[in-house]
């Protein structure tokens, strides 16, 4: 099964929403699923300005660093 998730519509980002939308795409990454992503630009914006200025959001990292690794973008995630 292949699950398209559209996040263009993300207008602000915080600890909670990045820890949630990170575990629901492992989960869906865990059970075997394809997934789909589209609208990640204005995400992984949102949350590179979220860790200018809180960089200490463990959460946000690992959604942004999940982001870049389905995105297959070995260069930003290094």
């Amino acid at each position: 099964m292949v699950v398209h998730v559209d996040v263009s519509r993300v207008e602000e980002v915080d600890n909670v929403g990045c820890r949630l939308l990170g575990s629901a795409l492992a989960d869906l990454i865990e059970a075997g699923n394809g997934i789909v992503l589209s609208g990640t630009e204005q995400l992984e914006r949102l949350l590179r300005l979220l860790l200018q200025t809180q960089p200490e959001q463990r959460s946000a990292w690992d959604l942004l660093l999940l982001l870049l690794r389905l995105a297959g973008d070995q260069a930003a995630f290094d």
